[in-house]
């Protein structure tokens, strides 16, 4: 299903990143629970590559997440924590 942003505010609320990393989860769950669209990044690839899993000239970090799935849970769990 493809969404669309229409309104100038939502459009904001994505680019502000202050206001994301100071979201609770609980308001994270209603934006999301209200339909909205909520991109995160935490550079999973280039913290894959730091981390000494090879990349892929034509895929990057792809085959590593799947070749490497420990250590990007590894890395899911450090962002959490």
């Amino acid at each position: 299903m493809r969404r669309s942003i229409t309104s100038p505010a939502s459009v904001s609320s994505i680019w502000s990143f202050e206001g994301m990393a100071n979201m609770s989860y609980d308001h994270l769950k209603l934006r999301l629970d209200a339909g909205e669209v909520i991109i995160l990044d935490g550079a999973t690839g280039t913290e894959l590559q730091r981390r000494g899993a090879p990349m892929d000239p034509a895929a990057w970090c792809g085959p590593a997440t799947l070749h490497h799935d420990g250590l990007l849970t590894e890395i899911h769990v450090d962002y959490i924590e």
